[in-house]
Parts: structure tokens; C-alpha cells; sequence
């Protein structure tokens, strides 16, 4: 395989782990503050 073969392989994998880690470790962040519901307003 030539060097841009391999080029790509990496890069198409740091896209997948970059993804993965978007959607499944990012959003688990607990230091990001949370929205709290204002005073008099009903929650479900």
C-alpha cells in the first residue's frame, strides 16, 4: 500500500473515533452547568 492509502485509513479512522467520541462522551460531560426550570413554571 502506498503512503496515501495509509493516509487515508488514519484519517478515516480519527473520524470515527472523533464521532464516537462526540456523541458518546462529550455530551457526559457533569462540569457543564444544567438549565433549572424557573420559579412558577410546570415541569411534566
Amino acid at each position: 500500500m502506498s503512503a496515501t492509502d495509509w493516509l487515508v485509513i488514519v484519517a478515516g479512522l480519527a473520524a470515527i473515533g472523533w464521532v464516537n467520541w462526540y456523541f458518546f462522551v462529550a455530551s457526559r460531560r457533569t462540569d457543564i452547568p444544567q438549565a433549572t426550570p424557573a420559579a412558577g413554571v410546570a415541569e411534566e
